[in-house]
């Protein structure tokens, strides 16, 4: 008798059926509520946190990223991705709706906490210096599109870099005041918010 074969969706399903109360909670704390966990299918593998990375159509699951669990307090990376796989875009479901404007963005996290805050965003899930370009194409219709990363050396070498392949977006720095703490997945301020609003009517 054969097994049924599971899909990546099928396993990000089971995952997300696995996520604990305590790992649920702590994202809680980190400014991704409920509704994003549920919709995004966020899980537990019994060592790390899943993200799993969808695919245009919002529904295929392509790959998954690894997010260390909050009690690891080694020296390990805070996210991987799985092996064999390749950079993707975090968020080509956002991209496909054509949203007026698009935030992209230095991380997963820093991802879901905008769109919780009802900011369309995306992100490599390859890093700050990876940005493929061949993706420029799926930004045509977008008439807005900002880079934001954090206020560190290789954030403002990622932010040039995806200028430099999508011309027409606008760099938005983060406060100063939220130098080393951006990658803690605070969520925006009424300030940053503000100075979206500011770009939009300057673009």
């Amino acid at each position: 008798m054969f097994k049924p074969i599971l899909t990546e969706r099928d396993t990000a399903k089971l995952y997300h059926r696995m996520l604990p109360p305590d790992i649920r909670q702590y994202l809680n704390g980190r400014g991704i509520p409920d509704t994003i966990i549920d919709r995004q299918l966020l899980g537990w593998n019994g060592k790390s946190i899943t993200i799993p990375v969808f695919g245009h159509d919002g529904h295929e699951v392509l790959t998954f990223r690894l997010a260390k669990s909050p009690k690891d307090t080694s020296d390990s990376p805070k996210i991987l991705s799985e092996p064999g796989t390749w950079a993707e875009l975090y968020g080509w479901e956002t991209l496909a709706r054509e949203p007026h404007r698009v935030v992209i963005c230095e991380g997963e996290f820093d991802r879901l906490v905008l769109e919780a805050n009802g900011i369309p965003a995306v992100t490599s899930t390859a890093g700050a210096h990876v940005f493929l370009p061949h993706w420029a194409k799926h930004f045509e219709r977008i008439p807005r599109v900002y880079i934001c990363f954090d206020r560190d050396p290789a954030g403002h070498d990622g932010m040039e870099k995806v200028r430099r392949i999508l011309p027409q977006a606008t760099i938005v720095e983060l406060p100063a005041e939220r130098q080393g703490r951006h990658h803690r997945l605070l969520r925006p301020s009424r300030k940053e918010h503000r100075r979206l609003r500011l770009a939009d009517r300057s673009g």
